[in-house]
């Protein structure tokens, strides 16, 4: 008789683990079941989608000018530190219209009016970020990228003075479209090339960190605005 109770047990025993494991699956399915379907947004920083940063003009553009930014773009890792205030004077041409800058990271921006013949305006914009800004061939070379082929292997660099600073020049002209790095559509894909594009940047190299003159627009406008550019750079100086 015992030894029919101990089968007896046993049997029962196999039976409640059977019953046991298929109560775990079930329980599996419905789980994985029910899961709401994941919101890839959500897994970028901050919850947020790339976005480009245009040039201001008396036409809105569709244009990112080559930037220095971190908002280097607003889907970065983390948020960026306020720039740092600026130590650097220089003089703008009366014929530029000053303008609240659009970026916290910028220090300063000017309008340039067009040129006879262009439909929009050119913009200065001036940012500086303190040691973190990165040297002068890197900054260059990123800011050739924003422009094709054609136009990179006749871009011309140059350097000159400010009171004791080295300023180094940069100028591009073509074919300019934006940095995918910057810009990120649900599609996926960049904007349009925009056709007859000049930029003129600069880094004038203070000693708290190089301070970028980015000029873009209009081929003839940004033409017509570069003697003026270059007196602002000249001009140059560690505040008092």
């Amino acid at each position: 008789m015992k030894l029919m109770n101990v089968r007896e047990l046993a049997a029962r025993a196999a039976t409640a683990v059977m019953l046991v494991g298929a109560l775990s699956s079930g329980c599996s399915k419905a789980a994985t079941s029910s899961s709401a379907p994941v919101d890839e947004t959500s897994l970028r920083p901050n919850g947020s989608r790339k976005i480009k940063v245009g040039f201001q003009t008396g036409t809105p553009s569709t244009a990112a000018a080559p930037t220095d930014e971190p908002a280097h773009d607003p889907g970065m890792m983390a948020a960026q530190p306020e720039p740092p205030e600026s130590d650097l004077t220089w003089t703008a041409p009366s014929s530029w219209t000053s303008s609240t800058p659009s970026s916290q990271m910028r220090l300063a921006q000017y309008s340039i009016p067009r040129a006879k013949g262009d439909t929009q305006d050119a913009e200065l914009a001036v940012f500086h970020l303190g040691t973190a800004g990165g040297g002068v061939d890197e900054t260059f070379k990123r800011w050739e990228e924003s422009f094709d082929p054609a136009a990179i292997k006749t871009a011309k660099r140059s350097q000159r003075k400010a009171g004791d600073m080295d300023v180094h020049v940069l100028e591009i002209a073509g074919s300019y479209h934006a940095d995918m790095a910057m810009v990120a559509g649900d599609a996926g894909s960049p904007p349009p090339a925009q056709q007859g594009v000049r930029f003129i940047g600069a880094m004038v190299m203070a000693p708290s960190g190089p301070y970028f003159f980015k000029l873009i627009g209009p081929d003839k406008t940004v033409a017509a605005a570069r003697d003026d550019f270059l007196k602002l750079l000249d001009s140059c100086k560690m505040s008092p």
